[in-house]
């Protein structure tokens, strides 16, 4: 081997030496960590589904280091956040947005390359970075104006403080039962039709008198439990929680309630239509007082009429911000769950998501 062919050698493997040292820098260019904000985003998008978040994260910035150099996943936390999003979307499309486009260590790489993403993406696996803690998600969330108490008018999840707990909860309460009481007799003050049968199932629920349930009158009709008169499904829960099949007899006659009239119009013979009506079941249900069903006060589902209720019992309506922080930051966890991207996605999910995306473009480096 001649002197020239040995220096070509050997500064051909110095060459070499030096590019794979300085390969993670001029191939990927990261140069700095992450900021408390490019995580946040990441997170966001990953949850979400929303790659155009991941467009806020500067090339700058490094999540996790080269796999052949450092031992795992991607270098630009923008590649990350790209990575993030197309597994939560299952579209591996979003892929090429990722940097670098070919895997050095295809039988090792945990998605740190455009191929790496689409192959995760074709396997269903879930983003795997972890997300803020229950603090940082909820200053997150605050800091983009988000009022937990609100959410709900997103139309994509419900509250996350159960108004009829609240009033199933005051209907035990004594004081609440005396308070119902006055306001169905003194009449002090203007109660709708709705309002006034709901006091009413409280207090005979309470008091365990039938009575009480008589004050509605027949023609009202509220359709929570039962396709009927309000009044019967008072009369015939309070029997089914007193055990006492003799309330019955104040329900409609089994052979001219509706259901038997059906039955015996469709051929059915009457004494097993009579078997529908609500006082043969009232009479059945009072008799098996040992399966400790208790029905309690009838329990609206409509939760503006649960606030307007309780306003008129002096009971306040609860916050959902007086929750425990885990519980608020798990709320919002399933508000972000909502959100994810699918086939069939309603108008509202599609609007609450585009919401969420804008301000998120606006969030402060420290929320």
């Amino acid at each position: 081997m001649t002197n020239r062919r040995m220096i070509f050698l050997v500064l051909c493997a110095g060459a070499l030496a030096v590019l794979a040292c300085a390969y993670p820098l001029w191939t990927f260019g990261a140069a700095r960590p992450a900021t408390a904000r490019e995580k946040l985003l990441r997170y966001f998008a990953g949850e979400i589904g929303a790659p155009e978040v991941c467009d806020a994260i500067s090339w700058d910035a490094f999540q996790r280091y080269n796999a052949l150099f450092a031992g795992g996943g991607a270098s630009y936390a923008r590649s990350d956040c790209h990575e993030a999003a197309a597994l939560r979307a299952r579209d591996a499309g979003l892929c090429w947005r990722v940097r670098p486009l070919v895997d050095f260590d295809p039988s090792s790489s945990h998605g740190y390359s455009a191929i790496g993403c689409a192959r995760r993406v074709l396997r269903n696996e879930p983003p795997s970075a972890a997300g803020p803690s229950d603090a940082e998600l909820l200053t997150a969330f605050a800091a983009m104006g988000y009022d937990i108490d609100e959410l709900p008018r997103e139309g994509v999840i419900g509250p996350a403080v159960d108004i009829r707990d609240t009033y199933r909860a005051a209907a035990r309460n004594d004081a609440v039962v005396a308070r119902a009481k006055t306001l169905l007799e003194s009449g002090q003050e203007k109660l709708g039709e709705a309002e006034a049968a709901y006091l009413a199932s409280l207090v005979a629920a309470a008091t365990r008198a039938p009575e009480w349930c008589e004050r509605i009158p027949s023609g009202v009709i509220i359709a929570e439990a039962h396709q009927g008169p309000f009044r019967d499904w008072c009369v015939f829960t309070l029997a089914s929680d007193t055990g006492d099949p003799r309330l019955c007899d104040a329900l409609p006659p089994a052979r001219s309630d509706a259901k038997t009239l059906e039955a015996i119009a469709r051929g059915v013979a009457p004494a097993i239509a009579e078997q529908l009506s609500l006082q043969h079941q009232c009479r059945r249900q009072a008799g098996r007082s040992s399966t400790g069903s208790v029905y309690g006060a009838q329990t609206p589902s409509d939760p503006a009429l649960a606030r307007r209720l309780l306003a008129l019992l002096g009971q306040t309506t609860p916050s959902a911000r007086a929750l425990p922080p885990a519980q608020q930051a798990d709320y919002y966890r399933q508000f972000l769950y909502a959100l994810w991207p699918s086939a069939q996605e309603r108008a509202a999910v599609a609007a609450a998501r585009a919401k969420l995306i804008a301000r998120l473009a606006l969030l402060p480096e420290r929320p």
